[in-house]
């Protein structure tokens, strides 16, 4: 009798342990499958992370260059700042007590030039040795190219007079 229940609860058992198994083997499928799920949106939320940090970064870097580039537009001479940067000139002669004259703005033939063009510039101013000295190195000084083409220094009675010819560059 012992028998014939053992054979009956071991083939119960033999069942059992196999069902067991493929519970198991499917359990272990599914936790793989869930596995590769969670690395996949691991890595989804990683990229995102990454792309707003760079995002955060290049606004960072536009925020910190907005001075250097609004500095380096005020460097360049367009056609819109040619009249103030001449207006500077004068000005800066009149506040070392000169009497300045902007005799003439020329244009010379710029053929082929597509990024800048050149300006000529002749300025005549009258007054102390040390003023028409400080003038010119005041027009070194501009934060715009200039190239100081000519300068003439002579003196007439007690008065120094001066005439300097420029050239000034315009960016398009």
């Amino acid at each position: 009798m012992i028998a014939r229940h053992t054979k009956l609860i071991l083939a119960v058992l033999s069942l059992s342990a196999a069902l067991l198994l493929v519970f198991m083997v499917l359990d272990i499928y599914n936790i793989r499958a869930q596995n590769e799920e969670t690395s996949r949106l691991l890595n989804t939320a990683d990229q995102a992370t990454n792309q707003k940090v760079l995002s955060q970064s290049i606004r960072s870097f536009q925020n910190q260059a907005k001075n250097d580039i609004a500095l380096l537009d005020n460097l360049i001479l367009t056609e819109g700042r040619l009249v103030p940067v001449i207006e500077d000139i004068e000005q800066a002669g009149r506040s070392l007590g000169l009497q300045t004259k902007i005799i003439s703005v020329d244009q010379p033939d710029n053929k082929g030039a597509e990024v800048s063009r050149q300006i000529k510039l002749v300025v005549e101013t009258s007054g102390s040795w040390s003023g028409n000295y400080s003038f010119l190195k005041a027009l070194e000084s501009l934060p715009t190219r200039v190239v100081i083409d000519e300068a003439r220094l002579s003196k007439e009675g007690s008065s120094w007079q001066s005439r300097i010819t420029l050239s000034l560059y315009l960016f398009n």
